[in-house]
Order: C-alpha cells, then structure tokens, then sequence
C-alpha cells in the first residue's frame, strides 16, 4: 500500500512541476512575452527597440 502511494505521490509532484515550468515558459520566458517586455522598457533606445522587434519578427515568421 505504501508504494502505491509513493508513486501515486510522484505522478503528482510531476505533473505539478511540468504544469508550474509550462506556466512560466508561456508567462515569463515566452517570446511574445520578452518582446512586450523590450518595448515597454524606458531606458532603451528606439533604435535598439526597433531593431530587436524586427529580428524577433523575422525568427517567429520563419518558425511559422
């Protein structure tokens, strides 16, 4: 009974880690997000703004 409930209680610590990690590539890490974050940075240039945008444009287009 106990080892059932060992991996029982390690499927859930899992799929609570993969739900937590998939949580933050989409909210924190995720492209969309880092660009959003570069625009709305103030002490950027507009040039370096513009230019990262573009190449981070561009990588997304061609990933389809």
């Amino acid at each position: 009974m106990l080892a059932l409930a060992s991996i029982l209680g390690t499927l859930l610590v899992v799929s609570v880690i993969l739900t937590l990690t998939d949580l933050a590539e989409r909210r924190l890490v995720a492209e969309p997000v880092l660009i959003a974050r570069v625009v709305s940075a103030k002490r950027l240039s507009p040039e370096y703004v513009e230019s990262f945008v573009a190449s981070q444009a561009e990588r997304l287009l061609q990933r389809g």
